[in-house]
């Protein structure tokens, strides 16, 4: 990616724990988090969830989620890290749940 793009396609957003230092009670203020914009803000089906933490969002239909995802974080107190790419990246490449291989383990 050329980083001096205008034509960013997709931002992938991670959301940090809070730094113990910078606030109180970091851990419950990210569960409340967590669990607070799951129960709230749901992606659409474009907008790939990564983890509970990280978002790929593409620029053309994702914005409103990304609106409300920069105002929840604010609101918190939580970091964001927001990288802009021109196109979505190869290397998240998930087999769907009917391609995936049961484990050796599992019985």
């Amino acid at each position: 990616m050329n980083e001096f793009s205008k034509n960013a396609k997709f931002a992938l957003v991670i959301a940090e724990p809070p730094k113990s230092s910078a606030i109180d009670q970091p851990e419950r203020i990210w569960r409340e988090f967590l669990y607070n914009f799951r129960s709230h803000i749901r992606p659409t089906e474009e907008i790939q969830v990564i983890h509970e933490n990280v978002w790929l969002i593409p620029l053309d239909s994702g914005m409103p989620f990304l609106g409300r995802l920069l105002d929840w974080t604010n609101g918190a107190g939580i970091p964001l890290r927001i990288l802009f790419l021109d196109e979505e990246p190869e290397w998240i490449q998930y087999p769907k749940p009917a391609e995936a291989k049961p484990s050796q383990a599992t019985p």
